[in-house]
């Protein structure tokens, strides 16, 4: 059957059939593969409706005969036999919702009935569906996806793809779900990303209607439309043979000794984890599991909650979600260079001896990287996957994977242990798509684990109530203080008018002269000399894209001495610059990390996740409101990273001093008293500073 909606899209009838002295609802895209596979479970018979639908409208249909369906403001209960009346009140209550959603208007509801009693064809053998159900596990996909994931598998199938994952859904193996759900005329929630409010509402191409909506918030995972299926596996029973890949007895491998300071808070970090491991277990975990979609909008009861979750069948009542239970929480709160990333391994060194599934996410793909190489010379015998954007995802996931933030949308309900690098950071913070996305890709119960250096107030208010255990490490791992920032004051050091020339481009000079657009404080070009004579790597931070180039311009005409005024010729030393849509930014983080003396000029984009030896910071224009205290705290974390160069030095260059300026200098100093009231300081030296309050 399988005829297709428009052009190119897959059309679901809807159906129902009397199964295990209970009503059977569902919709599928040829009710030959759904009429085999119920057969097969003793079903006689099965009504099929005979208009071809969108799968949204079908799952919305199949929604309403659950229960989910206002009528007159109440919410009606779900469809119950009583006799011959079944069947009458299934078609009524189809034929309601469809015509509510302006769908068939004018035409008569055909039921078809289909007798299953002498089909010939056997069910799809379990050795074809058994290897697509594990690729689905615990994620979220395209059928595209699942295509392109399943294509060894599915090469030598004799069976279409489309009907494997039909009877996966029937199996309760996967669900099947529209990509934007439409719970309500009008309204659209998109069930990968959770965004309703800016959805795009256009005539589709693809399905031939008007009211097609698609998601501009995930559109760079692929596009989602209300029209295109999203298929969502679930994870299997942890005790079944072969359903998880243990390493009894794995350390974690380094090429050093953890410090005092690294000891003490991975000891603490590891108890804290062996407690949660212990009950975590001793439930099976999967207690903890609904075995629902985990989709976004699953929490809210009745229709919405029904349609969202978009089960393409159900037996009977079906089961009702418990989404009540959350798992523990635990806040690392680390110094800038304190060697985090190592305090965790330790905590995934316990979930991969129990053969549970662990993902560390990231903000940034260059991150990831690096931190897939750091984890694979740890845990040599672990296969560990990298998931950013331009990779392919693997077949099946590894116990170990590294990902950015936006990859854990295409899961749900996968990993038993997330670890949530610079939870603070761009794009994570503030972002209620990527919170929703860390939140669900974790199982019911599973632990979640938040790594920054600068926590939001909001997280250590939870921690203050207990709701989030703390572990704080105030020492960097070469046991040297941080430096604090040295604050330079110039009232006239104004942030000046974005300038452009005559092509429309951001000139540097002033037309006709050799004077720069920008005037810098003398002492900055003083000590930038210094810096650069001493062989130090310099990073300049600014607060708008527009001045990098600028900054690179005049710094390098001062190389060429070509500069007048205040400030000084400056020894010639290679200078880049970048910021966030940079597309040449890790060749130039791997340039810097390959030259001393060398100069870097960057917005906000480099504050984290770079470690290079020797290096001083300078923050111009520190008082702007975009530089807030966080922001200060990480650019300064760039300076003293590594024990080669234990020590450095940092300059915020501003014309007023804010309370962002003044808490972050403080917030330093007080992290470094509690690291030298703790024993964790081996030295104060230039450029910081130990105060006792």
């Amino acid at each position: 059957m399988a005829r297709p909606i428009g052009q190119k899209l897959v059309a679901y009838y809807l159906y129902t059939a009397w199964c295990f002295d209970a009503p059977h609802y569902g919709f599928t895209h040829d009710p030959f593969v759904d009429g085999v596979h119920l057969a097969s479970h003793g079903c006689a018979r099965i009504f099929v409706a005979d208009i071809p639908l969108r799968i949204d409208m079908a799952v919305a249909a199949v929604a309403a005969c659950h229960g989910g369906s206002p009528t007159r403001g109440f919410w009606r209960w779900p469809l119950v036999a009583r006799g011959t009346q079944w069947l009458k009140s299934w078609r009524q209550v189809t034929l309601g919702e469809l015509r509510r959603r302006n769908v068939g208007r004018g035409q008569r509801l055909v039921v078809t009935p289909f007798d299953l009693a002498n089909i010939p064809v056997t069910p799809i053998p379990q050795d074809f569906l058994d290897p697509v159900a594990e690729i689905l596990q615990g994620r979220l996909l395209t059928y595209d996806e699942i295509q392109s994931a399943a294509h060894q598998i599915t090469k030598h199938s004799p069976y279409p793809l489309r009907d494997i994952l039909q009877v996966l859904a029937l199996d309760k193996r996967i669900h099947i779900q529209a990509g934007i759900a439409s719970p309500l005329q009008g309204y659209g929630v998109c069930n990968r990303c959770g965004e309703s409010q800016g959805l795009e509402v256009f005539d589709c191409p693809l399905c031939g209607r008007s009211d097609c909506r698609v998601c501009p918030s995930c559109r760079n995972l692929g596009e989602m439309r209300s029209c295109r299926e999203l298929y969502g596996g679930h994870m299997g029973n942890r005790s079944a043979p072969g359903a998880r890949q243990a390493f009894p007895g794995i350390k974690a491998m380094f090429p050093f000794e953890l410090t005092l300071a690294q000891a003490s808070a991975a000891d603490d970090l590891c108890q804290y984890v062996q407690g949660w491991l212990d009950d975590y277990l001793a439930m099976g975990g999967d207690n903890w599991d609904s075995g629902d979609s985990g989709t976004c909008e699953g929490r809210k009861r009745g229709r919405l909650g029904a349609e969202a979750e978009g089960c393409g069948v159900s037996w009977g009542k079906g089961k009702s979600a418990d989404r009540g239970r959350r798992g523990p929480e635990c806040l690392v709160w680390a110094v800038c260079g304190a060697g985090k990333t190592e305090i965790a391994f330790k905590a995934v060194e316990l979930a991969l001896q129990e053969g549970l599934r662990v993902v560390f996410a990231i903000p940034r793909r260059d991150v990831v990287r690096e931190l897939a190489q750091r984890a694979r010379a740890a845990f040599p015998q672990v296969p560990i996957d990298e998931l950013y954007g331009g990779v392919s995802a693997p077949e099946r996931m590894g116990s170990l994977v590294m990902a950015t933030t936006h990859q854990l949308l295409r899961f749900s309900h996968c990993f038993d242990l997330a670890i949530l690098d610079e939870a603070d950071a761009y794009p994570y913070a503030g972002s209620a798509m990527l919170y929703h996305a860390f939140q669900r890709s974790v199982r019911p119960g599973g632990l979640k684990i938040y790594m920054t250096a600068t926590p939001a107030p909001a997280m250590l208010a939870a921690t203050r109530r207990n709701l989030v255990k703390l572990i704080t490490v105030p020492a960097r791992h070469h046991g040297y203080p941080v430096p604090i920032p040295q604050l330079v004051l110039d009232r006239g050091f104004q942030l000046p008018d974005r300038p452009l020339g005559r092509d429309g481009k951001v000139s540097a000079f002033i037309p006709s002269t050799s004077d720069s657009i920008v005037t810098l404080p003398k002492e900055f070009w003083s000590r930038l000399k210094d810096s650069l004579t001493a062989g130090s790597r310099i990073f300049i931070f600014v607060p708008r894209i527009w001045l990098v180039s600028i900054l690179v311009d005049v710094i390098a005409s001062k190389m060429r001495g070509y500069g007048s005024g205040a400030g000084l010729d400056l020894p010639r030393v290679p200078i880049w610059g970048t910021y966030s849509g940079d597309k040449k930014a890790d060749e130039k983080r791997l340039a810097l990390q390959h030259h001393a003396p060398a100069i870097m000029v960057a917005t906000s984009v480099l504050e984290r996740g770079i470690t290079v030896s020797k290096a001083d910071v300078f923050v111009l224009y520190a008082h702007d409101g975009l530089f807030d205290a966080r922001t200060l705290i990480q650019m300064a974390g760039r300076s003293g990273r590594t024990s080669e160069h234990p020590q450095g030095q940092v300059w915020f260059m501003a014309a007023s001093s804010t309370k962002d300026l003044l808490w972050a200098i403080e917030n330093l100093k007080e992290i470094n008293s509690t690291a030298y009231h703790r024993g964790l300081l081996k030295s104060c030296g230039h450029g910081a500073s130990v105060q006792d309050d």
